[in-house]
This record gives structure tokens, sequence and C-alpha cells, in this order.
């Protein structure tokens, strides 16, 4: 008998856990698969198919979106992964999220969406490789926009309601806090935080905190800092931020 049987096989014998590499999953994300920023007038938004489709989901999803703990998330991944347009693996939907428009939506490994949160995906969102939507999120790719509207003088429930549409793109291992609202055209980049409560109007860098509304750079890292930093470099960013605010509020 060989040493390793003899160790494995004693009784109560401890055996060393195996170091191993978790290989990383490729991707299933295509942006290629994203409709370009458009606008769309009402007539564009009366197609009898669009609207069927809109109205079955709604009813297919309340009929899934309550059940509550793991056990909802199991059902809804089996249950909605048909309809995405991308699916990886691992990832869950929590309780009572709404994701309208889920032929447009791609959603990573390892994903989360926390509860209540609100995904508008007519315009396409990508929510990337383990990365994560805070309760009550809510990712908006459509906006009526009147200024482009010439019947100025109509009251604005007259006017007509011109649908102005971006994708939102959230890259992997991204954080997105509670209450948050991302708007239409907005790319948040690898590794980066939005501080809970904020509202993102432009692109995030990557390797990067934002936080407030309208949602400004908290702190920015580099690749070489992130991957070195064993956690402490976050806390300490946030806690010299906060400094220089209370400084700059002293002084003024």
């Amino acid at each position: 008998m060989s040493e390793a049987q003899n160790v494995v096989g004693s009784p109560g014998a401890m055996v060393a856990p195996a170091k191993r590499r978790a290989k990383a999953l490729p991707s299933v994300i295509d942006e290629g698969l994203l409709p370009p920023p458009q606008i769309v007038d009402i007539e564009g938004r009366r197609a009898l198919r669009p609207l069927l489709s809109y109205e079955a989901w709604a009813w297919y999803q309340a009929l899934l979106y309550w059940i509550p703990g793991r056990v909802g998330w199991l059902i809804r991944r089996a249950a909605y992964r048909p309809f995405f347009q991308r699916a990886g693996k691992g990832w869950h939907v929590g309780e009572y999220a709404s994701i309208q428009r889920v032929s447009k939506f791609q959603i990573g490994h390892r994903c989360a969406v926390g509860r209540y949160c609100v995904i508008n995906a007519i315009g396409g969102v990508i929510l990337g490789d383990y990365s994560g939507l805070g309760p009550f999120t809510q990712l908006i790719t459509a906006t009526h926009n009147f200024r482009k509207i010439k019947d100025t003088d109509l009251p604005y429930g007259a006017q007509p309601r011109v649908l102005e549409m971006a994708p939102i793109v959230i890259e992997s291992n991204v954080w997105v806090g509670a209450n948050c609202v991302v708007l239409p055209g907005v790319r948040i980049g690898a590794n980066s935080i939005v501080a809970a409560g904020s509202v993102v109007f432009k692109d995030v860098p990557p390797y990067s905190m934002v936080g407030g509304s309208p949602a400004r750079l908290i702190w920015k890292s580099s690749k070489e800092e992130y991957e070195s930093r064993e956690g402490a470099f976050v806390l300490r960013s946030l806690v010299e931020h906060l400094q220089k605010k209370r400084e700059g509020a002293s002084e003024g």
C-alpha cells in the first residue's frame, strides 16, 4: 500500500485539501447582440406582437417572482433561462424583481439580482460575470425625451410618447448597491462599486467607486493596486476620502 493510500485509509487521518485553482468559465456575454441607441415613436410601440409578448411575460413572471428563499432562486433560474438573450451559470433573481423585455437581457455567471429590482431591458442590458444588484435597484434603458418633440405647445399628457433608448452594460465583478438608478447608455467598468442610493447617468471607469445623486467619482484604483491590496485598499481609500471631505467642510 502506498503512503498516500495509507494516510487516506487510516481512521481519523487528516488529509490536507488539494490546492486547486478554480477554472474560469468562458463568458456567455455577447455585446454584439445589443441593440444600437435609437428613438422609437408611439407607432413603433403599438405593434401587436411586442404587446402580446409583453403581456404574456408579465403574467408568467407574476406567477413566479413571489416564491421566497433559495427554492425561489432555483425555480426562477430554470423558468427564466430560456427567455433571456444569454444566461450563464449559478445566477439568481430575488423575490419580486421585475425584468421586462427579457429577450434583450444578458446575465453572466454567478450574478445576483436583488429583491424588488426593476430591469427595463427594452434598450438592452448586460449584467456581467460575478456582478450583483442590491435590492430596489433600477436599470432603465429607455426615457421620454420631450426636448425632441416638435409640438412643444401641447400639454404634457397630450404630447406623443417618444422613447429614447440606449443599452446599459455592467461589466464583470461589479457591485451596484441598494436603491440605485442606472440611466440609459451607461457603462459601468469592471471591478467597480456603485454606492447605495446613487443615480448613475454617465460611464463609470474600471477599478473605481462612485456615489451620490448624481453619482461622482469617490476613488479610482489601477489593476495592479486592485490585485495586490488584499481588501485594505477600498477601506483606506474611503476613509481618506471622508477625511478630506470633512477638512474641506471645516475650512469652508
